[in-house]
């Protein structure tokens, strides 16, 4: 008995430094991108974080097949707010972010789909290390 207990006590552990280990290669590799985009900050870079938005937007489109999006410019609190009428993220969307990996389907040809690596979002701090979600 005390050694059943000891192989399931030693699973948990390698359970558990699988998932630290993965949590911190995804969190490594953030801020490895973060880090190249704010170096390699050209002309194009400073434009593309609107680009990567409206991307995702139209790759979460609503039930008719198309998106609104609206942009506005908060001066007095220094802020942009980007909104659109397409899906939330799901759990899957939000941890291809966090795990830097993609949760669209590439077998599916019927998706149209421009996003491939979960890497767009991150452009979005190149205005702001803060960036609030909110679903209203």
């Amino acid at each position: 008995m005390g050694e059943d207990m000891d192989k399931e006590q030693f699973l948990r552990n390698i359970q558990e430094e699988d998932n630290n280990s993965l949590r911190t290669g995804a969190a490594n590799r953030i801020l490895q991108l973060l880090q190249r985009q704010r170096y390699n900050n050209n002309e194009d870079s400073v434009k593309r974080w609107i680009w990567e938005l409206c991307q995702n937007a139209k790759d979460v489109c609503n039930d008719s097949g198309k998106v609104k999006i609206r942009i506005d410019l908060d001066e007095s609190n220094k802020r942009v707010i980007f909104r659109h009428n397409g899906r939330a993220f799901s759990l899957a969307n939000v941890m291809s972010l966090i795990n830097q990996s993609s949760s669209k389907d590439r077998d599916d040809e019927t998706e149209r789909t421009s996003g491939k690596f979960g890497t767009g979002f991150l452009t979005t701090h190149l205005l702001s290390e803060i960036v609030n979600i909110s679903v209203i």
